[in-house]
């Protein structure tokens, strides 16, 4: 699991698992030892994790132990990713993350109901990330929980939750109709111009864009400038393709702002 996710993760057992696989997916035969640095545990809590975890994936993997430490193998990759991926499927800090990007925000409490903990240990769970989220300039507001901060430093934690980072049972998808979009504008050449961009990055992108529109003020006078560039009239064209697909037209400060995402990569 990347980074920007594990510090997501609330329970400890599932951090150590997560670090213990991770080193075993790079390195297959590793010593406890080794598996206890990485996880930040004791050889002794190793030996209790790996009969778990054993456990917990049945067949997807075999985990034999020799004089040289532990080997890892895996027998069935689709069932040891599913039951990587259901090792999160109860985070707390996940759910709250898709509540905000679908603006379906809840206050603390409300949380706290619905996974029938205090409110108080909620808040020390959000209290876990606001580091991560001033990497972004980014702050939590509580009631309801919800970002604070510039709407593109928003939609750059979003990007890189969701698209630069593992699939989880959390993570939110393009949808048919905006991978149709790119499939659309692929048929038209579009990427030729932009040979740095992928069919992925793009319909996340765009997704994020739709999701989150009516929220964006450029103030740039730089990024403005480009409006009256022939190559971002050109680029707009794209506003026929999603009006076809779905029935709208982004707004020219949306435009902008995809443009401009298309540009950096």
């Amino acid at each position: 699991m990347r980074e920007l996710q594990m510090k997501f993760v609330t329970n400890t057992a599932t951090i150590r698992w997560m670090r213990i696989l991770d080193l075993f997916e790079l390195e297959p035969l590793c010593s406890t030892r080794a598996l206890a640095k990485a996880s930040s545990s004791t050889t002794r809590t190793i030996v209790t994790d790996i009969t778990d975890m054993k456990s917990h994936f049945k067949d997807a993997l075999h985990i034999d132990s020799s004089h040289k430490g532990y080997i890892f193998t895996v027998l069935n990759p689709a069932k040891y990713v599913a039951a990587k991926r259901a090792l999160i499927t109860d985070e707390i800090l996940f759910h709250i993350v898709e509540s905000i990007f679908q603006h379906e925000e809840m206050r603390s409490s409300e949380w706290a109901e619905r996974y029938h903990i205090s409110e108080s240990t909620v808040l020390r769970y959000l209290r876990k990330v606001q580091p991560v989220l001033r990497d972004y300039h980014l702050q939590l507001d509580y009631n309801p929980i919800t970002f604070i901060g510039d709407e593109m430093d928003i939609r750059k934690f979003f990007h890189d939750f969701y698209y630069e980072s593992e699939i989880t049972p959390h993570t939110v998808l393009p949808s048919i109709a905006i991978q149709s979009i790119a499939f659309a504008l692929q048929k038209k050449h579009f990427f030729s111009s932009y040979p740095n961009v992928s069919l992925g990055d793009f319909s996340y992108t765009l997704m994020i864009t739709l999701e989150r529109e009516g929220d964006l003020l450029i103030e740039s006078e730089m990024i403005q400038a480009l409006k009256e560039r022939e190559a971002f009239q050109r680029f707009s064209a794209i506003n026929d393709v999603i009006d076809t697909s779905i029935g709208k037209r982004l707004p020219v400060e949306e435009l902008l702002y995809l443009y401009v995402m298309i540009l950096c990569r």
